[in-house]
């Protein structure tokens, strides 16, 4: 019987501590033919570079903006710094992405009720 899923195109943003040694090596435990890992995104190339190469990520990005318009993504992880997480947030929002984000999303009420405003339109 043939699988009928969808490959799922996914983006990441963001290649620190955090998401180097908790919340990528997750990525071992997916389907590789069902969740393609497309692209990387850090304000730094080299660890951005480096991140990719350990996790079978094709694309490298410094400016997650360009990621979002330049690739074919279903969704976003993102995992960097909580109070840098509402731009990127609404950014993909606004681009049509299906995004994953660590707690807490924002550290304002506002910015947490414009990505839910974003998230529901």
């Amino acid at each position: 019987m043939k699988d009928e899923r969808k490959q799922i195109r996914i983006g990441f943003v963001g290649a620190g501590t955090h998401a180097n040694n908790i919340l990528y090596p997750s990525l071992a435990y997916l389907d590789e033919f069902h969740v393609k890992r497309v692209a990387l995104c850090d304000l730094i190339e080299e660890k951005a570079q480096y991140t990719a190469s350990i996790y079978g990520v094709s694309s490298t990005y410094t400016d997650h903006r360009k990621m979002f318009e330049s690739e074919e993504l279903d969704g976003v992880v993102v995992c960097i710094n909580a109070a840098e997480h509402p731009p990127v947030v609404k950014d993909a929002l606004r681009a049509g992405l299906d995004v994953f984000v660590e707690k807490p999303t924002s550290v304002t009420i506002e910015d947490a009720e414009e990505i839910m405003r974003l998230a529901e339109a």
